[in-house]
């Protein structure tokens, strides 16, 4: 399982040589024939959709309704792996807890007036 600890093997030299043994492919030719120029767009395989960006010391809240951490504000500590460590605090502990990068949600500021923390009671 990999953890939140990212990197290649062998550090920034490993990734040279690993690069430098496995050269990326070369950019396929456009079609010139009519058929493709007035072809829908839509050919070819689907784009993946782009996540979030998500950097550290962020404020995200947790928009999983089905997350025991629904609706709570923390701090970005690491992002690895499509997986962001998000740091609560506010009780009487701090908690690091890793969510998917589809279960967070930036914001601009930090938790509003009202709003559940750890250590504080949620409201039904």
């Amino acid at each position: 399982m990999m953890g939140l600890t990212g990197g290649f093997p062998g550090g920034e030299v490993g990734l040279k040589d690993f690069v430098a043994k496995n050269p990326p492919p070369p950019p396929k030719r456009a079609q010139t024939d009519e058929k493709a120029s007035s072809a829908v767009v839509s050919a070819g395989r689907p784009r993946p959709t782009e996540l979030p960006l998500f950097l550290p010391g962020m404020v995200v809240l947790v928009k999983n309704p089905n997350n025991a951490y629904h609706m709570y504000c923390g701090i970005v500590q690491r992002v690895t792996d499509g997986k962001v460590g998000v740091l609560f605090e506010g009780g009487n502990w701090d908690r690091l807890i890793t969510f998917g990068v589809d279960g967070l949600e930036g914001r601009a500021k930090g938790p509003a007036h009202g709003e559940p923390q750890v250590g504080r009671a949620r409201e039904h």
